[in-house]
């Protein structure tokens, strides 16, 4: 092997070598976005206004939705506007969690790590109230991802219990 082969073979060493480094930083590049949106998620979360209205909504019973909302042929008619408004921003928070779990923009591991008993807890609680509005109002959709977002803490609680996955 001459001098020019061998310059040509450590240039294209050379070459390989930095797309593997630079895959691997955006390998972290990916996972230090996710932490980030994470953190941001729970920064609001863990708001004094947040985890207030969250508290409320934990206190009132939710399974009649006849009693803040009214609804005829699909549509709603609101009879108590501040039950309605608090009932929403605190799941839709969640719902928007969901949304992010779902499209792999966040990792279920830090999800279950930083909200997981919240996010058991409230779902318990409206669940009711939300299958009674999916059907009254034939939006089988409402707080879908918000569901999702139960089902995977759920079923990864089920794995680490096994012995499935470790934390």
């Amino acid at each position: 092997m001459d001098l020019l082969e061998f310059a040509a073979l450590m240039q294209a060493l050379g070459i390989l070598v930095g797309i593997a480094v630079a895959l691997l930083q955006l390998r972290d590049l990916g996972k230090t976005r996710k932490a980030d949106l994470l953190m941001e998620l729970y920064a609001t979360f863990r708001s004094k206004d947040f985890t207030r209205d969250y508290m409320e909504v934990l206190q009132h019973s939710w399974k009649e939705v006849d009693d803040w909302m009214e609804i005829r042929a699909g549509l709603p008619t609101i009879k108590n506007l501040e039950a309605i408004s608090l009932w929403l921003s605190v799941p839709l928070y969640f719902e928007g969690v969901g949304v992010l779990l779902y499209r792999k923009m966040i990792d279920i591991a830090l999800v279950d790590d930083l909200l997981s008993s919240e996010t058991l807890i409230l779902w318990e609680k409206i669940e009711p109230a939300v299958k009674q509005m999916r059907v009254r109002m034939n939006r089988p959709q409402l707080f879908e991802y918000f569901e999702h977002l139960y089902e995977q803490i759920k079923r990864r609680e089920q794995k680490l219990s096994s012995g499935q996955i470790e934390s």
